[in-house]
């Protein structure tokens, strides 16, 4: 991981109740940070849109040292996800939990040899 930011789902949302409208614009509204260098971006998106939305989003930047399809490039992986809360033992944990669904080499950019 090189960068992750948190922020609550609704911040910036004046006034509303969370239901499936409310949502779909959080959803589409999910700007990843600038700072970013890679364009490949994986959302875990939420199943039901009916209720309130987990009520933080993650925003994580990972790299590895490790081509997809050439072992001496790198790649990476910009990831967006959602949380109830973010009072777990430890970052580690964090990040593993939500990395147990992602397939890398499905989402993941190859960057070229010597990028980094």
């Amino acid at each position: 991981m090189t960068s992750m930011r948190l922020r609550m789902t609704y911040e910036g949302i004046l006034e509303g109740t969370p239901g499936p409208k409310m949502n779909q614009f959080v959803l589409d509204h999910l700007d990843p940070p600038e700072h970013w260098r890679s364009t490949a971006v994986a959302i875990d998106t939420p199943k039901d849109l009916s209720g309130s939305l987990p009520y933080w989003v993650c925003f994580g930047e990972f790299i590895s040292w490790k081509g997809i399809q050439n072992p001496a490039a790198t790649s990476q992986l910009n990831y967006i996800w959602f949380i109830d809360s973010p009072d777990v033992s430890s970052l580690r944990e964090l990040i593993t939990t939500a990395f147990a669904s992602v397939d890398w080499d499905e989402f993941a950019e190859e960057i070229d040899e010597g990028m980094f």
